[in-house]
């Protein structure tokens, strides 16, 4: 898994590590994912969402915290979580931006389907993005501020990204909101030029 895993998720491993605006760990990337593992496992979610749980599983060799007779978790969530490198707000945060992010490729097909338009497909894969890293950003900084009564590394790049994700949120509804009364507006106006004749 590593020969294969590792060269190939060193393409995808910048994309997470922007130490300015860390999240998840003090010393790593936005969203905690500075070892090749924790991409890969990010980027299998999009084949499907448990197979996060597996990549994790294998890059980790976290078999010993599960028995294969129960198909249960022997090994309680803070060995698990520690064996990643993790707090256990870290993992939780790890845990919020990988259920928030688009799902599996399929729903992301049948989306493309239905929404019969590109701009509008990309939007919303733009939104599941940004959802899933301002969940996780505030699961992080608030968890960290409970846990050890300071905010967690990179909160004030983290705070622009969210701010800028929300800003734009704002305007595309404000925006949206213009148009919207411009074409009830228009169709008031036809109505009453029909009513007229």
């Amino acid at each position: 898994m590593e020969p294969y895993c590792g060269r190939n998720s060193r393409f995808i491993n910048p994309c997470f590590d922007c130490r300015s605006i860390c999240l998840f760990n003090r010393s790593c990337g936005w969203c905690g994912v500075l070892s090749w593992q924790l991409a890969a496992a990010a980027v299998t979610g999009f084949i499907a969402k448990e197979n996060v749980v597996g990549t994790l599983a294998v890059c980790f060799a976290i078999t010993n915290f599960i028995d294969t007779e129960e198909l249960a978790l022997t090994g309680g969530a803070n060995e698990v979580a520690a064996t990643m490198g993790l707090t256990k707000v870290a993992a939780l945060a790890y845990l919020m931006f990988n259920l928030f992010t688009p799902p599996c490729f399929a729903a992301i097909g049948a989306m493309r389907s239905e929404m019969k338009s590109a701009k509008w497909f990309w939007a919303g894969i733009g939104l599941q993005l940004g959802t899933g890293f301002t969940v996780a950003y505030l699961v992080y900084q608030i968890g960290t501020l409970v846990t050890t009564g300071d905010f967690g590394a990179g909160f004030v790049g983290g705070l622009i990204a969210v701010l800028v994700f929300v800003a734009i949120l704002v305007a595309l509804c404000i925006n949206g909101d213009r148009r919207a009364k411009k074409l009830q507006a228009e169709k008031a106006k036809k109505r009453a030029l029909v009513k007229a004749k």
